[in-house]
């Protein structure tokens, strides 16, 4: 079983032709309500993957989004906690452009972190994965994990205050959105591997279309390549999957390398529709594209 922490969300998707000057105005081509949020997000596309999986998450506030949000997460089959009265329910605008890049724009995040989390019930959990949208919770809950012997996949924790649990966790996940440098293949490999070696983790730094870097002390630090005959329509969530299939990958006791092969394909196929959780992979999804790419498989033996 693993454990997805973390955020719950409304996301509002726009797709547009491009973004208007400063100043300026656009007509949106569609827009769609979807279920969003990095621990959502994750633990549905493991639940696709066919991985045993449960969420603990932030509840919904008693307003608009929060009951759009309910009667989302009801067709997706998750339930969500009892509405807070007072609590804002964090949402997100998202724009997606014809490139598949999307940038967003989110309210009530901030906030999520006075509510008072209750700890997770650990029993029959191999796996605890986290966000820190939630900076208190989220260390809070991750400590107790570590101290119950859970292994930890931790996403986006690179701020100082976060030292402590990032030194006890097993994998270690961001982006080049956040740290590293995007597109600068040499000093993301100097990145990882100093990561990797100052925290004793395995760290995992994905770069969008130009693939991601990796380090560990099994293969020590490599660049890995992206998935290229797709038609890329949203990035939005891709980290979320591959952290997934990363996740599907070390729960069959996989090594990391044929894991992060897993969880760069489902990541792939995520991005070929519009939304975060509107049309996830399965396993034999992702089987039947790695299959039908050698050498892309190739690259992470």
């Amino acid at each position: 079983m693993i454990l997805s922490f973390g955020t719950l969300c409304l996301d509002r998707v726009y797709r547009i032709p491009q973004f208007p000057r400063f100043g300026g105005y656009i007509e949106a081509i569609d827009v769609q309500l979807v279920l969003g949020g990095e621990a959502a997000n994750t633990a549905l596309a493991l639940r696709s993957l066919g991985v045993p999986v449960r969420l603990h998450t932030n509840p919904v506030g008693n307003d608009e989004a929060g009951r759009v949000l309910t009667e989302l997460a009801k067709e997706q089959g998750i339930e969500v906690p009892n509405a807070v009265d007072g609590f804002v329910t964090p949402a997100t605008d998202v724009y997606v452009t014809p490139d598949g890049e999307r940038t967003m724009i989110g309210a009530g995040f901030s906030a999520m972190d006075s509510y008072e989390m209750p700890l997770p019930d650990l029993a029959g959990v191999s796996w605890l994965s986290a966000e820190p949208n939630m900076p208190n919770a989220s260390k809070k809950v991750v400590s107790y994990a570590q101290d119950q012997n859970v292994k930890t996949y931790l996403m986006d924790f690179f701020k100082p205050e976060q030292d402590s649990i990032v030194s006890r966790c097993d994998v270690w996940q961001s982006s080049t959105d956040w740290v590293g440098a995007r597109g600068d293949a040499e000093e993301n490999l100097r990145w990882v591997e100093g990561h990797s070696r100052r925290y004793g983790c395995a760290t995992i730094l994905t770069d969008g279309a130009r693939g991601l870097y990796a380090a560990s002390k099994e293969f020590g630090a490599r660049a890995f390549p992206a998935l290229k005959a797709i038609e890329v329509v949203d990035t939005t969530g891709a980290g979320d999957v591959f952290r997934a299939g990363v996740l599907a990958g070390l729960h069959e006791g996989l090594p990391l390398n044929r894991a992060m092969l897993i969880g760069a394909a489902a990541a792939a196929l995520a991005s070929t529709t519009l939304g975060a959780t509107t049309d996830l992979p399965s396993r034999s999804d992702v089987d039947k594209i790695i299959a039908k790419n050698d050498a892309f498989a190739a690259a992470y033996a």
